[in-house]
């Protein structure tokens, strides 16, 4: 076994004793045979999640340093930190202003039984390749 080489996050094995073929993903076994349908989708979805946490806990720092060196409770050197804390807050603020956007593309695979099965990955070619086995394993178009 290759170790340097991570799995493949899609492959279609010949099942056993006439299951039929088998679709795995990840850890995921799918008959072939149960496959009626499958659709690509795109999606850009913010990540921003993290960030706003950060801006909070910036935010939130810098004003209890800040606060009590303008009411004279702390002694002045703690408005170095204050401001410095209120200056990584408002950073992460620009970040999230910029849009930064994560692109995953998804296959969802309908079964016979009425459920959904999804497939997602960073990788276009990886859902291409997919949709394109299925299509030429099945036999049907994809949606």
């Amino acid at each position: 076994m290759d170790h340097a080489k991570p799995p493949a996050p899609w492959s279609i094995d010949r099942g056993g004793l006439g299951d039929g073929d088998l679709l795995r993903i990840g850890a995921r076994q799918l008959r072939l045979g149960d496959v009626r349908s499958c659709e690509s989708v795109v999606t850009a979805e913010l990540t921003s999640d993290g960030h706003v946490l950060a801006i909070g806990v910036f935010l939130g720092a810098g004003v209890l340093l800040v606060l009590p060196v303008a009411m004279q409770l702390l002694h002045p050197r703690f408005l170095a930190g204050g401001l410095l804390f209120i200056g990584i807050g408002l950073m992460a603020l620009a970040d999230i202003l910029q849009g930064h956007r994560l692109i995953v593309h998804r296959v969802l695979i309908r079964m016979a039984d009425g459920h959904t099965e999804t497939f997602a990955s960073p990788h276009a070619d990886q859902c291409r390749g997919l949709v394109a086995a299925l299509e030429h394993r099945t036999g049907r178009d994809a949606a």
